[in-house]
């Protein structure tokens, strides 16, 4: 059964060509990390964060717990829980555990559940307010993809110490990845995937047409191909910039464009590749592979300083093949590529093994925090929620 959801939740998509101009890579300027403040939030009962992720509006961290179905709202400066939000789960008007959540505004939440293909939006006391369905839908001709049948779902999914693929919400509508249906089976239904758009934009008004954007690198289309087309992708100003978990570039669409953001602990082995035929490849060699390979795991839009943020995981083979025993990915070393709002790279930080939560990165007014909710971590505490407020300096960020 998870094997089954891990292939369901990788099954994204793309379109071909796109500006990719040859560059020279030079080593990213190191940054230092300035830890300006630890926040730490106590947790009683009913206040746990197994399955849950974090969103900032202003001064208010919100919570969203999967176990209990609920938001939990937190006053950031103080350092206090301020309220529980549970949905209603019971009547007509039940609110079902959502696979993704989108927080438009405290009084306006979206959330989304995979199997029903249902939009729920709820007000700040839990209430549904709107309930949305999605119909059936097709890829044009144009942009069917090789092997597909042209059906595809809007998807989204979280899971914190592994992946999230999100989903957004603006003036134009909803934004969401595709998940594709393929004439292909295995590792080779990723043909499918490598040449159909990876993220449709769903707009609310009936007469309004739907819209289709990404494209995959060079690399996805080769005869040996990564067979993790994890990707994440934001929406800001318009622009919906997509990152690749196991390429170097970044895809931005107002450009057109490729831009490269390669990390300095990128490693021409750090990536395995498996025959477009899908021949030498099997459920086991792909979840080993999901786990011990290199990748770029998150990418997040700090609106307070206009800079992207691109965590990027470093490869575990060494320690696989050592030991024999597969790491988690939250026991490796790991980076943050620092990007302007031009996609230029000002820098990387490095930081430790087993300490941090790569998964929970939140701008906010005060800096960067970084949830410390790694259970690897020789000083975890699950009493506590813990985030370390950090600044990038040296070189400085203009």
């Amino acid at each position: 059964m998870r094997y089954i959801l891990f292939i369901l939740i990788i099954a994204l998509g793309f379109q071909c060509t796109g500006i990719m101009e040859a560059e020279e890579y030079a080593d990213n300027p190191l940054l230092n990390i300035n830890v300006k403040e630890t926040i730490d939030f106590e947790l009683g009962a009913n206040l746990t964060y197994k399955l849950g992720f974090f969103r900032a509006i202003n001064d208010t961290l919100i919570a969203y717990d999967q176990d209990k179905n609920k938001l939990d709202l937190y006053n950031i400066s103080k350092g206090e829980h301020i309220r529980s939000v549970p949905f209603h789960t019971d009547g007509p008007n039940s609110i079902p555990t959502p696979d993704g959540v989108y927080v438009h505004t405290i009084d306006s939440v979206f959330c989304y559940t995979l199997e029903s293909q249902y939009i729920y939006l709820v007000n700040g006391a839990g209430e549904l307010t709107d309930r949305i369905r999605f119909p059936e839908y097709k890829f044009p001709a144009d942009l069917i993809g090789t092997g597909g049948s042209g059906g595809f779902m809007p998807l989204t999914y979280y899971q914190p110490e592994l992946f999230e693929v999100p989903f957004y919400y603006t003036k134009n509508g909803f934004y969401f990845s595709n998940f594709l249906s393929s004439n292909f089976s295995g590792t080779k239904s990723l043909q499918t995937t490598y040449t159909s758009p990876i993220v449709v934009n769903l707009p609310t008004t009936e007469n309004e047409s739907l819209q289709y954007f990404g494209k995959w690198p060079e690399a996805y289309k080769a005869a040996e191909y990564p067979n993790n087309p994890m990707n994440i992708f934001i929406v800001t100003e318009g622009n919906v910039v997509v990152s690749y978990y196991n390429n170097e570039h970044l895809y931005a669409s107002n450009e057109d464009k490729f831009f490269l953001a390669k990390s300095n602990f990128s490693r021409k082995d750090g990536i395995t590749t498996f025959k477009a035929s899908g021949e030498d490849s099997d459920p086991e060699t792909e979840l080993r592979v999901f786990n011990i390979d290199e990748g770029y795991v998150n990418f997040i839009y700090d609106p307070f300083r206009k800079l992207y943020y691109r965590a990027f995981k470093k490869e575990q083979h060494t320690v696989y093949n050592t030991s024999g025993l597969l790491p988690h990915k939250l026991e490796a070393e790991w980076s943050i590529v620092v990007l302007d709002a031009n996609f230029k790279v000002k820098g990387e930080a490095s930081f430790p093994a087993s300490v941090y939560n790569y998964m929970n990165i939140i701008p906010t007014q005060k800096g960067v925090m970084i949830s410390k909710g790694n259970i690897y971590a020789e000083e975890f505490n699950e009493q506590i929620l813990s985030f370390d407020v950090i600044e990038f300096t040296k070189p400085a960020i203009q």
